[in-house]
């Protein structure tokens, strides 16, 4: 199956991009480093890795 669009992008790259909100506890928001953190950061980071 030929891939087209965001997929295929992250096929050429090798790279995926992930967005958050740094204010919306426990699904993402900023540590004190600040540091993306929470449920979503979490699954963004763990699907990427797949």
């Amino acid at each position: 199956m030929d891939l087209t669009g965001t997929l295929a992008k992250i096929k050429n790259n090798g790279t995926v991009h992930l967005g958050h909100r740094d204010n919306l506890l426990p699904f993402s928001y900023l540590s004190g480093d600040p540091k993306p953190m929470g449920f979503s950061t979490d699954l963004g980071r763990w699907s990427s890795r797949r």
